[in-house]
């Protein structure tokens, strides 16, 4: 079952309004449908042009003549 996220509008399980959950698709639904809750918005991107949660990639370093990257192959 695919999860979404919403955002409550009416207190629910001693959570606050404003509160960001995650419902399967069919609970959300019926909370929807009773105006309990809305569909919280996609993540946006950063400023860079990547998404929140960082990257597996090393950083790189600051000069070229320091050592290379633990993550690199050979």
């Amino acid at each position: 079952m695919t999860k979404v996220k919403a955002i409550l509008l009416r207190p629910l399980d001693g959570n606050e309004i404003g509160s960001v959950m995650q419902f399967d698709r069919d609970d959300f639904e019926r909370l929807k449908e009773r105006g309990a809750v809305r569909a919280a918005p996609p993540a946006k991107p950063k400023a860079d042009g990547k998404r929140a949660g960082g990257s597996k990639q090393a950083a790189k370093p600051s000069n070229k003549k320091a050592a290379a990257p633990a993550n690199k192959g050979a």
